[in-house]
C-alpha cells in the first residue's frame, strides 16, 4: 500500500511552501502524483446581501483572486520543479461556495488529503472549521501541516496515538505507508487509571504485533492522564521525544460536543506544531 495520489488544497501563499515540503517526502517515497488544489468564490459569498455586487466590484473581486492563485501556483511549480516530483495545478472558480463539491469529490478520489491550518488569510473564509469539515467530509486520511513549527522528516519518529477506538484504528491503518518506511514508531497509549496493560491480549498489544506483520516496529509507550488531561499528555510527550509526525484518530465525540466543550482533537490541533495525520 502507497500514497499514489496526493491532494494538496491550498489557502493562502503564507502557507504553500510548508505544504509542499510536505508533499514532496510524501511523493518521493512513494512515488506519487501531486495535484495542487485552489478553489477560489465569487463575491457574493463574502459581502452582504446588503450591498449591490456591481460590474466593478466583481473584476475587483476577481482580479484579487487569480493574482492570489497565480502567487500559489508558483510556488507550486517551484517546489515540483526543485524536488524533481511530479504534479499538476487544478483551479476552481465557484459561484456556490468556495468549499463546494468540487473540492471533497476531488479528495474522495486520492489516497492523501494535505491541507494548512485555517487563518484569517484563508482563501475560505465562509468555512470557519475547514480542516474538520474535511477530516469529517472526506473518506481519505488528512495530513494537517500547522502554521508554526517547522516540516521534518515525516518518516522519522512517529508518534501514533491509540485508544483502541474506531477512528484510532483506521488512522493507524492508514498512516501505513508512512510507518512501513519510518525509521521509528512509537505507539502512545493513556489511560485514566495509573496502570500498565500487561497482558499479550491487551488491544495496544494485538496492534503492536498486527503492525509487525507489515513490517512495522513499533514501540509500545504507555502513560496516564486524566479525561480531561488527554490532550494535553498526548502534546507533552510527542514534545518530550521529539517527535516529527502524530498519527490520531479525530472525533472520537460527536462533532456538536467538540464545538460545545472542546475535545481532544480541537484542543490537539489549536496547539500542535508537528504536522498531524487525522482519520475519522
Amino acid at each position: 500500500m502507497q500514497y499514489k495520489t496526493v491532494l494538496v488544497i491550498f489557502q493562502n501563499s503564507d502557507e504553500a511552501t510548508a505544504l509542499m515540503q510536505a508533499a514532496n517526502q510524501i511523493a518521493k517515497k512513494n512515488d506519487a502524483h501531486i495535484i495542487g488544489l485552489y478553489v477560489t468564490a465569487s463575491p457574493d459569498v463574502y459581502l452582504p446581501g446588503a450591498i449591490p455586487i456591481t460590474a466593478d466590484v466583481i473584476e475587483q473581486f476577481d482580479k484579487q483572486a487569480r493574482e492570489s492563485a497565480l502567487s500559489i501556483k508558483q510556488i507550486f511549480e517551484a517546489e515540483i520543479k526543485s524536488e524533481g516530483t511530479i504534479g499538476e495545478w487544478r483551479e476552481n472558480l465557484s459561484s456556490l461556495s468556495p468549499v463546494n463539491e468540487t473540492l471533497f469529490t476531488m479528495a474522495n478520489a486520492c489516497d492523501l488529503v494535505i491541507l494548512g491550518q485555517s487563518r484569517e488569510t484563508s482563501a475560505y473564509k465562509d468555512i470557519k472549521h475547514l480542516v474538520e469539515k474535511v477530516v469529517l467530509a472526506v473518506g481519505r486520511p488528512a495530513l494537517l501541516v500547522p502554521s508554526s513549527g517547522k516540516v521534518s522528516d515525516l518518516q522519522d519518529n512517529v508518534f501514533v496515538a491509540w485508544d483502541g477506538s474506531r477512528e484510532s484504528s483506521r488512522a493507524a491503518y492508514d498512516a501505513l505507508p508512512v510507518l512501513k518506511q519510518a525509521s521509528g514508531v512509537t505507539l502512545l497509549t493513556i489511560s485514566s487509571r495509573q496502570t500498565v496493560e500487561r497482558s499479550m491480549f491487551s488491544p495496544s498489544a494485538v496492534l503492536v504485533n498486527s503492525l509487525a506483520r507489515h513490517d512495522v516496529i513499533v514501540s509500545l509507550m504507555q502513560t496516564h492522564a486524566g479525561h480531561a488531561d488527554i490532550g494535553a499528555e498526548i502534546l507533552y510527550s510527542i514534545k518530550d521525544k521529539g517527535a516529527n509526525l502524530l498519527v490520531m484518530g479525530a472525533y472520537g465525540s460527536s462533532r456538536i460536543r467538540e464545538l460545545l466543550f472542546g475535545g481532544v482533537t480541537k484542543e490537539i490541533l489549536d496547539q500542535i506544531d508537528i504536522p498531524v495525520l487525522l482519520s475519522h
